[in-house]
């Protein structure tokens, strides 16, 4: 039997010989696929686009950072960028 034994096998597969393929199949390892270069700048384009979508019409996030605190009632100081 293999290091990680799992008893609700023993219940499930009553046959020594599905056992052992049982066994064998948790051995073995999948290969990696291999990394498509234009999947991957596909996808970092696709990411910086949706980010660009969702900050468009917001102040930086440096600006929201250090900008001073807005206090209720006084006027907001207009944006220089």
């Amino acid at each position: 039997m293999s290091m990680h034994h799992d008893p609700e096998l023993d219940d499930i597969l009553q046959d020594q010989e599905l056992r052992h393929l049982a066994d064998l199949l948790a051995s073995s390892r999948q290969a990696e696929p291999p990394l498509d270069e234009a999947f991957r700048s596909g996808l970092r384009r696709q990411l910086m686009q949706k980010a660009w979508e969702m900050g468009e019409g917001r102040p930086s996030l440096w600006r929201r950072v250090f900008a001073p605190p807005a206090w209720p009632g006084s006027a907001r100081p207009p944006d220089l960028c």
